[in-house]
């Protein structure tokens, strides 16, 4: 038997915002990358951030659980999500590069990526014992915040990807930041926290902004693009 709660008693206000924000930026993120992935027949998110974060969301979902249920079924919903992040990029993965050899291996590389990537973050988490996650979290979103730009700069066009998209996972980081300052009990040192979210913050930024300008060079409008 479960014999976790479901959330902190009591629940502050301002914990329990920055946690519905999280997920819900987030899960609104994964949901364009998505659908963005079969309009454009292309993957949304560059693969070393799938790897990661797949194996985030699996690993503090169902190995290393949560300290409340209510987080756990938020992190499942991403693993689903995730999941058809995965299919998507396995689906059109080939058809992104030109280099045969590229186009041989991506598909091997992206399972040899999730390997690598667990045997990177257990042990880490049993080493500096951060059993909720939230230091290899932030790890993982700062990866994405860069990989998203070079994705763009790699491609040149937007395709697989939105300012929509890109403002989401920056509001999903502003709240896991608020998340964390708010959480019961200290997970990671106000200075950690807050520089975790201004470089992230930084890159994130600069992608919505690099969107735009892509967007307007290609005579699309950023705001109907979803």
């Amino acid at each position: 038997m479960d014999t976790r709660p479901l959330f902190p008693n009591p629940i502050s206000l301002p914990f329990a915002l920055s946690v519905a924000g999280c997920f819900i930026f987030w899960l609104a993120a994964y949901w364009l990358i998505i659908r963005r992935s079969f309009k454009d027949q292309t993957f949304g998110m560059p693969i070393a951030a799938l790897c990661g974060n797949v194996t985030w969301e699996i690993l503090f979902s169902h190995v290393y659980k949560p300290d409340y249920r209510l987080v756990q079924y938020g992190n499942t919903a991403w693993v689903v999500l995730d999941l058809l992040i995965l299919y998507a990029t396995w689906k059109f993965a080939r058809d992104d590069f030109k280099n045969p050899v590229a186009r041989r291996w991506v598909r091997p590389m992206i399972l040899v990526g999730i390997l690598l990537t667990v045997m990177v973050e257990v042990p880490f988490v049993n080493s500096f014992k951060d059993t909720q996650g939230y230091f290899l979290g932030w790890a993982d979103a700062f990866m994405m915040s860069m990989l998203f730009i070079a994705l763009l700069l790699r491609r040149d066009n937007v395709q697989g990807q939105s300012i929509w998209i890109a403002i989401s996972m920056f509001l999903g980081n502003v709240s896991a930041y608020f998340w964390v300052e708010y959480y019961p009990k200290v997970v990671l040192e106000h200075s950690v926290n807050l520089t975790c979210l201004l470089g992230t913050g930084f890159f994130n930024v600069a992608y919505v902004w690099l969107l735009w300008e892509k967007c307007k060079a290609q005579g699309i409008n950023p705001w109907t693009r979803a």
